[in-house]
């Protein structure tokens, strides 16, 4: 196989919004969420967050930022984040995720540059993410942003990889998957790639690939081979040859410190913090909190719990199957604490755009309690 030649430079014109909309990974949940949930796939990565959060604000570098949804997510817990993208479409998008945010936009700086620029590295950062981004570089660009990272990361700070391929998935996994399909009398196509990854993947990392690189600039790492479906893959179990060449994805954390890898697990099994997929919010001049707040208060000023039955028969009717619990009695629609505050179930009803409806159903489901 013929080596790619290309770098990063080549591919900027493609980097186009049809590109960040109509196929690059997530794009139907930024185009339905506008930016403001994580995909599964980002949403893996979102949970090592964790990792390195505590009592005071993080520094992030988001790397290869495309539509920013990562970057929004970041800061809406609570974090100082610097997102680089050298496609100015992928900026504008980046931007339209803060929508109606302006406190959450202030928590972020966008850069319009390669993210081997160095003058764009303003370290040291707690958390530096690099997700679906080195298969879009050169291998010496590669080696360029490692140096750059490990110069940069604070000493307990982590490096967090995420690539899509995993080289091995595509050329030995498919034909394996083709032969397996063909005996079921179905049919795959030979080359398993879309036209934009064949265009823009100039360099898909194997595990040995990845891991060559990730030890010539840190002194510590972790790599495993799993998928959003499987995040903790090889990491939790013993993986196989055949097991390494049928996990779609890569993931890595790099840094100057070891994190034991019982550590990483459990927070990939642990969700992210839904507040901050898209519940904690700014203020929204549309809705009314006072007049809601006070409704919602003067209704469980007059209630009185009832039996068992009766109170599950409510929550039956007040909230559709597989939602999330009612708030307590205690909430209000609003908490405010800095111009942010925990969207209540009112809320995120209102939020959905079932503003009158719903709230006046919420209400009403508290009447029948009174």
């Amino acid at each position: 196989m013929t080596a790619d030649t290309r770098s990063s430079a080549d591919l900027r014109a493609a980097y186009t919004a049809d590109y960040f909309l109509g196929d690059c990974g997530g794009y139907e949940t930024y185009r339905t969420f506008g930016g403001k949930r994580l995909d599964a796939r980002l949403a893996c990565l979102a949970r090592l967050i964790a990792l390195r959060e505590g009592a005071t604000p993080l520094r992030v570098l988001d790397l290869g930022c495309g539509r920013g949804e990562l970057t929004r997510h970041c800061a809406a817990r609570g974090h100082w984040v610097v997102a680089v993208d050298y496609a100015p479409a992928a900026l504008r998008l980046a931007e339209e995720c803060f929508a109606g945010e302006p406190r959450l936009r202030a928590r972020v700086t966008l850069c319009q540059a390669p993210v081997t620029e160095p003058s764009v590295w303003q370290g040291p950062y707690d958390l530096i993410f690099a997700a679906d981004v080195v298969e879009h570089l050169a291998p010496d660009e590669v080696a360029r942003l490692y140096g750059l990272a490990a110069r940069h990361l604070a000493p307990d700070g982590l490096l967090l990889v995420h690539t899509f391929p995993n080289l091995w998935y595509y050329r030995y996994g498919h034909p394996r998957r083709r032969r397996a399909a063909a005996a079921r009398g179905e049919e795959l196509p030979a080359e398993p790639r879309s036209a934009y990854e064949r265009l823009m993947h100039i360099n898909e990392q194997s595990p040995r690939r990845l891991r060559d690189q990730l030890r010539t600039a840190f002194p510590w790492f972790l790599l495993w081979a799993g998928d959003h479906g499987d995040p903790t893959g090889s990491l939790a179990r013993s993986f196989t040859p055949s097991d390494w060449r049928a996990a779609p994805s890569l993931f890595a954390l790099a840094g100057h410190a070891p994190v034991a890898a019982a550590r990483v697990v459990a927070a990939l099994l642990c969700p992210a913090p839904l507040d901050a997929n898209a519940m904690l919010i700014e203020n929204n001049p549309e809705i009314d909190f006072a007049t809601l707040n006070a409704r919602i208060a003067a209704r469980l000023a007059a209630y009185d719990p009832p039996a068992p039955d009766a109170a599950a028969a409510v929550a039956e009717h007040a909230a559709p199957a597989g939602s999330a619990p009612p708030p307590p009695a205690t909430a209000s629609a609003m908490d405010e604490s800095g111009g942010m505050r925990v969207a209540t179930l009112a809320e995120l009803l209102l939020l959905e755009d079932r503003a009158l409806v719903e709230a006046e159903r919420l209400l009403a489901s508290i009447d029948e309690l009174v």
